[in-house]
């Protein structure tokens, strides 16, 4: 018997879409930090304003959004398998 609700979908489809988010994030994060050691000199004359694509703080700010993003998909997962379960008690 294969029964998938549409919250089920919902949080397989946010949890993918999540970490996928995550690794990219991960790596936007570790790109700044090489293009910013590549494209400077010195620490001296390294200025945040000028780093090349995103910045680390805006990787950052992503990087949690997204965990977010997967921690609540995960807890509706729980929660629909909890409902699942109370219903099967009452009908058994």
């Amino acid at each position: 018997m294969d029964i998938q609700s549409s919250a089920l979908t919902s949080s397989i489809v946010g949890l993918k879409r999540g970490m996928e988010n995550v690794r990219k994030d991960a790596q936007d994060i570790a790109n700044t930090g090489t293009a910013l050691l590549s494209s400077t000199q010195t620490l001296a004359e390294y200025s945040p304003g000028k780093s090349p694509g995103k910045s680390m703080g805006e990787g950052l700010v992503n990087l949690i959004v997204d965990t977010h993003q997967v921690e609540a998909s995960a807890k509706v997962m729980q929660t629909e398998n909890e409902l699942i379960g109370s219903l099967l008690n009452e009908m058994a």
